[in-house]
């Protein structure tokens, strides 16, 4: 369907609500149109984010910028937020209506001459079937949770049935109102996929009320102390025993440094061209610690989702625990995740690789 939404020229973005799936969507896209598509999302180092986002900005930004004709970006959340682009065509997963509509901002952003098929800014959404039994992408129910989805659907599909265009801002009020309100929407045949997806709602939110309420965060200890306040908690949901936080940030997760195992050490990843062995036996140089904290990244929660996962990661990563480095301002504290030649290594019982052009995976083992 691209081919004929880009024939006359434009640009687009994807947005998918989970890495896998934008992954996933990038290499296909990658067959098909080559080079004309790039990846962004939130699990690439941050020295690779950072060039991401600069050429994004560049291509699509306000400024005159290079060739936009026939380029797709596929993204996740990530380009919903700080960055000032502007595309002709929107391919969006469903997503809560405020999401959706955050999304449409990066649609006709910018005063510029548009394709004749694209010179209304439309939104294509993706990952949900809204026919007579609704059906949505699970990764998506996984980060929204049904009931918002559901109930976005009913919305667009009212809106379509009706011939009615999204007007913005003026929509916009309204259209979250209702999201976020008790009126009932959708067909009468979605009304039990309604009403069940309302229900795991409540019930998720009476169940993170009671966690938050019975779970802390343990104190951190003398050596290790951030790794073991990431990765570990006062009591457990399953035995008692210690675990994982039950009470996360948004996506659950935790950031890392991620190195290389090289001959004589570890190295900088080498496709940043720094093939100097690190010293852990000393704090590193101003330069150099700058220069890890380009390594950054962040791993997805649910692999300290189970205790027993939890414990096993917290072992892994203490191999790579250095005194040393805990002088730094900057590495003080940093968890370091070391990856082979390959870019291939391990958390716990999950395999994890890194491609530059891929970003940070995470198998579920």
């Amino acid at each position: 369907r691209l081919s004929a939404e880009l024939a006359e020229g434009g640009c687009a973005l994807v947005v998918c609500n989970t890495v896998t799936r934008a992954r996933t969507r990038y290499v296909a896209l990658r067959e098909r149109f080559g080079d004309r598509v790039s990846l962004t999302h939130s699990r690439f180092i941050a020295r690779d984010r950072a060039s991401k986002d600069a050429d994004l900005v560049h291509a699509f930004g306000p400024g005159p910028g290079g060739a936009r004709d026939g380029r797709i970006v596929v993204s996740t959340q990530v380009a919903e937020q700080s960055l000032d682009i502007d595309f002709d065509l929107l391919i969006s997963d469903l997503a809560p209506v405020d999401v959706l509509l955050q999304r449409v901002g990066r649609l006709h952003r910018h005063d510029r001459p548009r394709p004749g098929g694209l010179a209304r800014a439309r939104l294509i959404v993706t990952g949900a079937d809204v026919g007579v039994r609704p059906q949505v992408d699970g990764g998506s129910m996984k980060v929204y949770g049904g009931h918002l989805l559901l109930r976005t659907a009913a919305l667009l599909r009212e809106l379509v049935e009706a011939g009615r265009p999204i007007r913005l801002p003026a929509d916009v009020p309204l259209l979250v109102d209702r999201c976020y309100g008790d009126e009932p929407l959708g067909p009468a045949a979605w009304v039990d996929e309604m009403a069940a997806a309302r229900q795991e709602a409540v019930d998720l939110a009476a169940e993170t009320a009671r966690n938050a309420g019975s779970f802390a965060l343990a104190a951190p200890s003398p050596r290790g102390s951030v790794l073991g306040w990431r990765l570990r908690s006062v009591g457990d949901a399953t035995d008692g025993t210690q675990g994982a936080a039950q009470v996360r940030e948004p996506d659950g997760g935790f950031e890392v440094v991620l190195l290389e195992r090289a001959e004589d050490g570890l190295a900088l990843p080498a496709h940043l061209g720094d093939a100097r062995a690190l010293r852990t036996d000393m704090p590193p140089s101003p330069a150099m610690s700058r220069a890890l904290a380009g390594c950054l990244v962040r791993v997805p929660g649910w692999v300290t989702t189970r205790p027993s996962d939890a414990a096993a990661i917290f072992d892994d990563l203490n191999v790579n625990y250095f005194p040393a480095w805990q002088k730094d301002p900057v590495m003080g504290g940093q968890v370091i995740l070391v990856l082979d030649a390959d870019g291939n290594g391990h958390l716990g019982r999950f395999p994890v690789s890194y491609d530059p052009t891929l970003g940070l995976e995470v198998l579920y083992a």
